[in-house]
């Protein structure tokens, strides 16, 4: 039994260490911070090798957690049911019951709420990953754009000039295949 509670001991250590660096993480992509500062934190996030090699332990985690707060969930409703018992025993027996009944409630709160932000943090990634990716996207299509139009441009000057040579030295402009076969 003192090994059992030892383990769960460390395993409820590593759930608030988790829920405090996730409540870190959350409030550092919520501050409006500059677009200066907080454009390469984004870049650094969805581009990160690390995160995503990270991912697969992290489900593992997160199904421990879940597991952790099932079991808080039956222990808690358990000992709110014994409650009622317990009420007319001895203060000792009392005392005793109601620290284990506190114990599991924080148990419970405190894996759920890990287990809520691990999601939310999960979908807040992919969500900076595909703007990245968008981001990234949108530039390679504006660049596109821009040397479309400049190609564009550039014909439409080759045209005009050949116009101008073509009156100017009284020939017809060169037939193109729509005009030759509609001068048939």
């Amino acid at each position: 039994l003192a090994a059992t509670s030892k383990a769960m001991n460390i395993l409820m250590q590593t759930i608030f260490v988790a829920l405090v660096s996730e409540i870190i993480f959350l409030l550092l992509l919520v501050t409006p911070w500059p677009a200066g500062f907080l454009g390469p934190i984004l870049r650094a996030i969805s581009s990160s090798k690390t995160l995503e090699t990270a991912a697969k332990p992290l489900v593992w985690f997160f199904a421990l957690v879940v597991a952790n707060w099932l079991h808080s969930t039956r222990e808690m409703l358990r000992l709110n049911g014994e409650y009622t018992d317990k009420k007319a025993g001895d203060i000792g027996q009392k005392l005793m019951h109601e620290v284990m009944m506190f114990r599991s409630q924080r148990d419970f709160y405190l894996a759920g709420f890990t287990a809520l932000l691990l999601l939310v943090l999960r979908r807040i990634y992919l969500l900076v990953k595909e703007v990245h990716t968008l981001k990234a996207s949108s530039t390679a299509l504006k660049r596109q754009a821009e040397q479309a139009a400049a190609a564009y441009t550039s014909q439409l000057d080759e045209i005009e000039k050949l116009k101008k040579g073509a009156a100017a030295s009284g020939s017809s402009p060169p037939a193109t295949a729509k005009g030759v076969v509609s001068g048939r």
